[in-house]
């Protein structure tokens, strides 16, 4: 959901 990588809930999109 979040565009961050730091818990990936579903997938690691973006850590911005």
């Amino acid at each position: 959901n979040f565009p961050l990588d730091l818990a990936a809930g579903e997938a690691p999109a973006i850590n911005g």
